[in-house]
């Protein structure tokens, strides 16, 4: 297959859709992880990529294929440039602000590209910048026609908050055929960026305790590989644990204090440690993995700990690192993500019966499931402590049999269905709950009957109002539009008015204090429904679980599929931002996150549901935030009073967003949103600082889930 980014040969098709957004994706990578690159200066166009820019004004579409790269303090962005015609007296770049005010100016260089000699300059304030727009730059001195290299820099970006985001796409005649694209991929292999690190955080002289751990490691059919496991425990700093070696492949020369055990519950029961590790062998521990351990349980009274982890492959070098989330319940249904270092109490795995050996390659996962079942004291380790050497495929009808049986131990009726990546979590509704759709509008009428349309048409879940919550709307059709609806749908459609200035929170507020229902789902007037007829039954039977606050979906950005939501990181981009924006709809995402029910600390109010009693109890939206993080400081403050929130990936929608309000662009809007983000980090430093589902060794200048530059693993 020949693939051309500019081609006009391939129709527009969902195949073409989702090439797109597989370079799209691919180009994310490159671009995210080559601007921490150590040398000062970027040439991105080596990499067949390029900013995008112009010498005039073009007030056109972003193409297709776009990513954005930060703009870094100490790091300067170099491009080509070349006018033939005319001279130049000012560039136009597409730059980002994260949808934030930016206190960081940038500074534009044209130098001659053989002696390097700076030929012109400009410079811009960041605040002034429009997200995902033009911004000129106005030379001091303009410039003959000709070849020149341009560079951007920040001299005062803090790479955190104060950071733009320059736009960059594919060079117009870059194409792939096949074999071009397998090496043009393998080339960037290198983009993880990750090398391990023993980095231990005390030594065993500093704990006031020391435990006894016992470690049951089951066999390995290569006796080289049970060595190298045993010796990564007999080198390991913290001395206090004992080791218990089952199942059938025992190897010649077992040191005296390794203790040999028919099964591991067997293992089990001879164990005095008051911690118990389960381990593959084949699998090696860090050097620093029982101390890290230790170390954690001096200053947490917890019954199990886990840790991010990689693979070792079969060359004995360490890859694909995974840096998991805090707890996460639903995730747990979905694969086993807290992964093979596991710590648990071992009077707890007694009283839960141990290991079944019945399920086979699933025992851990099904142990793991009835023990947090029993205990919710779980901790989570950020650190790799354990190189993980099994790539198993687990048997599909022990998977749904381990899943479908911790719902049945959960007693909510729940089932399970199986995607090619993860299990897929399903709970029925009980009852028929009346569900209150709140969808804020003004004028915009073609975009409201889109929404309301799709809603009728795809929706099977019979019992549902729409309270339209009307902000000043005067276009005839608007009006007409509210007269057939009320026409049509009787009782099941309302009308509030509140012409007042914009303010998102006091809108949905006024539309909840209108409604009827017993479930609550926020919606804006830019949404599409695309999922299964039964998308709102989805929704209800997560929204109805006792332990459950906010519920959400996948919104995709309907130009290209791509992705728009799937949840809200605390920290990327200052207050919170998308995750995995811009992926294929059918990406799985970082470790399958996309592919399963997952828990996040906040999702969007483009599409969110919630029982009304929790809306209350919280009061609702905070209108002191009237257009920014309302949704963010509601999904926090019910994360605080001890709910989850979930995404669902089988409830897909389109979000045509910012087509109603328009983007921030006054000075007005950009000191409003100052103001909220102010607000933000007075009230959820904390959080946002150290969002629980997302792991401080990955990056916050991007929402690609790539390591942080700040992270010991990370290595250029």
């Amino acid at each position: 297959m020949n693939i051309s980014l500019n081609s006009k040969k391939i129709p527009e098709t969902a195949e073409k859709r989702a090439c797109y957004a597989k370079f799209s994706q691919l180009i994310s990578h490159i671009a995210t992880h080559f601007v921490f690159a150590a040398t000062e200066l970027l040439e991105v166009s080596q990499y067949a990529l390029t900013p995008i820019f112009s010498f005039s004004y073009q007030d056109d579409n972003l193409p297709n294929i776009a990513t954005t790269i930060p703009v870094l303090k100490g790091k300067i962005i170099q491009w080509p440039v070349n006018s033939e015609h005319k001279p130049i007296s000012k560039i136009y770049l597409q730059l980002g602000t994260g949808n934030r005010i930016n206190q960081c100016q940038l500074v534009l260089s044209l130098l001659h590209p053989d002696t390097f000699e700076v030929k012109a300059h400009a410079h811009i304030e960041g605040a002034t910048v429009k997200d995902n727009q033009w911004t000129k730059f106005v030379l001091d001195q303009p410039l003959s026609a000709g070849a020149y290299l341009c560079q951007l820099q920040s001299p005062d970006a803090d790479n955190h908050i104060n950071t733009l985001f320059l736009w960059l796409t594919v060079e117009e005649k870059f194409s792939l055929d096949h074999q071009d694209w397998l090496s043009f991929v393998a080339q960037f292999s290198h983009a993880a960026k990750y090398t391990y690190v023993s980095s231990p955080s005390s030594t065993v002289a500093q704990l006031t305790q020391l435990p006894v751990i016992t470690i049951i490691m089951t066999g390995h059919e290569k006796t080289a590989y049970v060595q190298d496991s045993l010796k990564s425990v007999l080198t390991q700093i913290y001395p206090h644990w004992e080791c218990y070696l089952v199942d059938n492949s025992i190897p010649a020369n077992i040191p005296n204090i390794i203790t040999l055990a028919k099964n591991q519950n067997t293992a089990l029961e001879l164990a005095q440690g008051e911690y118990t590790l389960f381990m593959q062998a084949g699998d090696l521990l860090t050097e620093d993995a029982l101390l890290e351990v230790v170390t954690w349980l001096e200053k947490e009274s917890v019954d199990m700990l886990y840790s991010d982890e990689d693979q070792i492959n079969e060359k004995g070098l360490f890859e694909t690192p995974y840096f998991k989330p805090d707890w996460a319940a639903e995730m747990l249904k979905g694969q086993c993500y807290t992964g093979q270092l596991g710590v648990y109490r071992t009077q707890l795995l007694k009283k839960i019966g141990g290991i079944r050996d019945s399920l086979q390659a699933l025992q851990l996962w099904d142990m793991i499931l009835r023990f947090t079942a029993d205990s919710h004291r779980i901790q989570h380790i950020p650190k790799i402590l354990y190189h993980n050497r099994h790539k198993i495929q687990l048997p599909t009808a022990l998977k749904l049999k381990t899943v479908q049986n911790a719902l049945e131990r959960e007693g909510q009726k729940g089932t399970v269905t199986l995607t090619p990546y993860t299990c897929l979590l399903h709970y029925p509704v009980t009852g028929q709950p009346l569900v209150s759709i709140i969808i804020p509008t003004k004028d915009m009428a073609h975009l409201l009957e889109s929404c309301i349309e799709s809603i009728r048409t795809l929706t099977t879940y019979p019992h549902w109002e729409i309270i339209i919550v009307d902000n000043g709307s005067h276009q005839p059709e608007t009006f007409d539009l509210f007269d057939k609806y009320q026409a049509e749908l009787g009782t099941a459609f309302t009308v509030i008015t509140q012409d007042i200035p914009f303010n998102f929170s006091t809108l949905v507020n006024q539309g909840v204090k209108g409604a009827n229902g017993e479930l609550i789902l926020l919606l804006n007037n830019d949404i599409e429904i695309l999922g299964t007829p039964n998308w709102l039954q989805e929704m209800i039977g997560f929204a109805q679980l006792p332990e459950i606050a906010c519920v959400g979906a996948k919104l995709l950005y309907p130009e290209d599929n791509t992705l728009q939501h799937a949840g809200l990181i605390c920290g990327i981009g200052g207050i919170a931002n998308y995750t995995h924006r811009h992926s294929s709809a059918e990406e799985p995402g970082y470790f399958n996150h996309l592919a399963m029910v997952s828990n996040y600390l906040a999702i969007t109010g483009a599409c969110l549901m919630i029982k009304r009693s929790l809306w209350e109890h919280v009061n609702g939206f905070n209108e002191n935030l009237p257009v920014s993080f309302n949704d963010v400081d509601f999904c926090l403050k019910l994360h605080m009073q001890g709910y989850r929130h979930v995404v669902l990936p089988q409830v897909t929608l389109y979000h045509y967003e910012s087509k109603t309000r328009g983007l921030e662009e006054s000075n007005e809007k950009r000191i409003r949103i100052q103001r909220e983000s102010d607000y933000m980090t007075q009230h959820w430093k904390t959080l946002i600082d150290n969002d629980p589902f997302y792991n401080p060794h990955l990056t916050r200048n991007s929402e690609d889930f790539s390591i942080s530059a700040d992270s010991i693993y990370y290595n250029l």
